[in-house]
């Protein structure tokens, strides 16, 4: 049914190698982030103006308005 399975070693190594491809393209779409820099979508109030200094000048913005926002 399967012909490839007979052969273990074709088959680990066929398994190993779609995996190390999957990881490279993992990579590609999900680099690594500094996580330290996403605590405003977290918890948007508790960033001070201090945290926000990686932002652009718009997200910036838009976080002291959300922060201020009472009907929140």
């Amino acid at each position: 049914m399967f012909p490839l399975t007979v052969d273990s070693d074709i088959c680990s190594s066929l398994v190993l190698e779609h995996l190390s491809v999957l990881e490279d393209k993992m990579k590609q779409y999900f680099p690594s982030l500094i996580v330290n820099e996403c605590d405003s979508v977290r918890n948007p109030f508790a960033v001070t103006t201090e945290d926000t200094k990686h932002l652009p000048l718009q997200e910036a913005e838009e976080l002291t308005e959300l922060q201020a926002d009472r009907t929140i």
